[in-house]
């Protein structure tokens, strides 16, 4: 066991060897390294940039609303940000989310595939004080996220882009025709209603086992005749889910109910 690591990769540093090299001398996370080539060299990688692009904001916030995970390493001092898809159905879709943030963030974006799983990862504090700046995250993101921000302080272009980023990747449009989205944050499911009743679009919000508070979800709906209004407005970026899928969603009076 080593007694003191630390100085072991800053001698290496100072000797000039790569940062892959030392990681794999060493078994350390190359993560862990960079923080001391920082203090020793400075930055290696381009700092991050933050568009001034509502459409690209509002598109990469709903995408991370939907499909998206953080995670902070005290010890590397490290922001993991992760996007989860379907390494099959969502291919195409996710070469355009990895565009989408290679070209307008400047950050490169890890490929990671397990069985049908695609993760696209990046590491960024900046990116992540973005989202948090926008999103609430905690206490766990999944149940609780919605969006911090009075509407009255973000442009259309922002909300609508925002609403598609999250239905590309947590809706479906099903075989009977209509768009839904199902979550488990009841405050996103109704503020993604409201702004979807605020460009014309008429939609519904429904709960899914109610009795059963552990599975409990929020079905927002947009029936097959607002669709086509939905794709004017709106639009698909994943352009799987612009064409009905061959799965229909089925509902029985039992498990859900009209959220009033």
């Amino acid at each position: 066991m080593r007694n003191n690591p630390q100085k072991e990769i800053i001698e290496l540093i100072k000797e000039g060897i790569s940062l892959n090299k030392i990681s794999k001398k060493l078994n350390i996370p190359k993560s862990s390294i960079y923080y001391y080539y920082k203090k020793i060299k400075g930055r290696k990688f381009p700092k991050p940039i933050i568009p001034n692009d509502d459409k690209i904001l509002g598109e990469f916030l709903g995408i991370f609303a939907g499909d998206g995970s953080f995670f902070y390493d005290k010890k590397r001092y490290n922001y993991t940000i992760s996007i989860g898809l379907h390494a099959i159905d969502d291919r195409a879709y996710g070469n355009y989310i990895k565009s989408l943030i290679e070209k307008n963030f400047n950050k490169k974006v890890r490929e990671y595939t397990k069985d049908n799983a695609l993760t696209l990862v990046f590491y960024s504090k900046d990116i992540f004080k973005l989202i948090d700046k926008y999103l609430n995250l905690l206490p766990k993101k999944t149940y609780n996220i919605y969006i911090k921000k009075s509407f009255n302080s973000l442009s259309n272009d922002f909300l609508r882009l925002f609403v598609r980023g999250i239905v590309d990747t947590d809706g479906h449009h099903k075989k009977d025709g209509r768009i839904v989205l199902c979550l488990v944050s009841k405050r996103m499911i109704q503020q993604v209603s409201s702004i979807l009743k605020s460009l014309s679009i008429n939609n519904k919000v429904y709960i899914k086992n109610k009795k059963l508070p552990k599975r409990k979800q929020y079905e927002l709906t947009i029936p097959k005749r607002e669709v086509e209004k939905y794709i004017k407005i709106i639009g698909f970026s994943n352009k799987r889910k612009e064409s009905i899928n061959a799965v229909a969603g089925i509902r029985t009076p039992v498990e859900t109910c009209l959220l009033n």
